[in-house]
């Protein structure tokens, strides 16, 4: 305890500070001696209560900084009942904090450089930021520039804008479609043009930021976002691509078309993550029916599942069994397809079908008019795969038998009759292919 009084009144680093309260407020709040909680709240009690203290609090541990402001063991730390006051008096500190910030740096680029120099700082000294695309600093960090944007000018928030884009790979570059949203709540044209300076730099922080949030774009969606949105669907980082398409699930039951459109347009690029995004806007629950796409379409969507190493993704595996239901035909062949693939590509981590088969989703196409016509086609592809290559392709004749067991439930009566054709052929090829059944 000694030790951390003399550490408060050596140092000023507000960061110190902050892992001091940490550090005490379980002894106050738990020790079993009064003597250590009360000298725990002595040393508390020296820690000055600055400016520069709450603007390091809100960015790194708004939760921290609101025990040192509102409690300090007076109230149950563990109690249930408080969240809802707790939330308002963070955002209460986020607010005090935010209108003493303004007016000490009333230069946008000032606060820009301000911010980026505290989070490079953080990350200098070892304080761990949350570099997820989702949310890079953190809910109560994010709430501060919320806040910020909230109550700061117009025309601030714009340069504040320009500033980050001018420093494409700094810090807040991740963040700035929080400022981008406040913007398009009072000038959405200026908001769009400060969109389009930042999607042109191409900087993955930046788009990534922007598709994260471009759903949100629904209720006053523009032509010139359309566009916007499609250079994001374009942009070479898979990441900023998936989180696009991830983000217009939002508008899928608003604007189902245009969402469907956006996501044939999208190259998977072989990601079986961004497969699965485009997947998942069609799943059979929740998602675009496929009753609002033709068969064409319905056929281009598997086209880019072809190359995925993997379709086991629960959105893959859904989106492809809720196809089968509609055109069974149109998923024979795309499994057939992939099966060719890999007999072609000799890819080895690639799984022309899921280990764990489908688990009976494509029972369904038992239903179909079509079903011994389609068993006929998984059966007629072993022999002419041989006619093909002239030799017995192990692997692929692996998975045409685990494609035709998996359609035929196991064997069915149907299948097995499909099957005896060829025995009942007297057909020598036909009869040597029976075996890999």
């Amino acid at each position: 305890m000694e030790f951390l009084r003399q550490l408060i009144q050596k140092t000023a680093e507000p960061l110190i500070h902050l892992k001091v309260i940490e550090i005490l407020k379980w002894h106050i709040h738990l020790s079993y001696s009064s003597e250590v909680r009360q000298k725990a709240l002595e040393v508390i009690k020296l820690i000055p209560d600055t400016y520069e203290f709450r603007l390091i609090g809100v960015l790194t541990a708004c939760d921290i900084l609101d025990w040192f402001i509102n409690n300090k063991g007076k109230k149950d730390i563990f109690s249930q009942d408080d969240w809802q006051e707790k939330e308002k008096r963070i955002q209460n500190i986020l607010s005090a904090v935010v209108k003493e910030f303004l007016p000490r740096h009333p230069d946008a680029n000032e606060g820009v450089h301000i911010l980026n120099d505290k989070l490079t700082f953080f990350q200098e000294s070892g304080l761990e930021i949350n570099c997820n695309l989702s949310d890079f600093m953190g809910t109560h960090r994010l709430a501060f520039l919320e806040t910020l944007a909230k109550n700061a000018e117009p025309n601030y928030v714009i340069e504040m804008c320009k500033a980050i884009i001018a420093k494409p790979n700094s810090n807040l570059a991740l963040q700035i479609s929080l400022l981008l949203w406040r913007i398009r709540q009072f000038d959405i044209h200026s908001a769009i043009k400060v969109t389009q300076l930042a999607i042109d730099t191409e900087s993955p922080a930046l788009c990534a930021s922007i598709a994260e949030r471009c759903g949100t774009w629904l209720n006053n969606l523009q032509s010139e976002d359309i566009e916007l949105i499609k250079k994001l669907l374009a942009h070479k980082v898979i990441e900023v691509r998936g989180r696009t398409i991830h983000s217009l699930c939002i508008m899928k039951n608003v604007k189902p078309r245009f969402v469907s459109t956006m996501a044939l347009a999208v190259d998977v690029d072989n990601s079986m993550k961004l497969a699965s995004e485009v997947c998942g806007i069609f799943n059979p629950k929740w998602g675009i029916p496929l009753d609002n796409l033709p068969d064409i379409e319905l056929e281009t969507l598997l086209q880019k599942l072809e190359p995925i190493l993997n379709i086991s993704d629960y959105n893959i595996s859904e989106f492809v069994a809720y196809v089968s239901q509609r055109s069974p035909r149109l998923v024979v062949q795309f499994l057939l397809n992939r099966i060719e693939y890999y007999q072609k590509n000799c890819i080895s981590n690639y799984n022309p079908i899921p280990f764990s088969d489908f688990n009976s989703k494509l029972s369904g196409i038992e239903k179909n008019s079509e079903y011994k016509e389609i068993l006929r086609e998984i059966r007629n592809q072993a022999l002419k795969v041989f006619q093909k290559y002239k030799f017995w392709c192990n692997n692929h004749n692996h998975y045409i038998s685990k494609l035709f067991k998996e359609i035929s439930l196991e064997f069915n009566p149907i299948s097995i009759k499909v099957l005896e054709e060829w025995i009942d052929s007297e057909d020598c090829e036909k009869f040597k292919r029976l075996v890999i059944f």
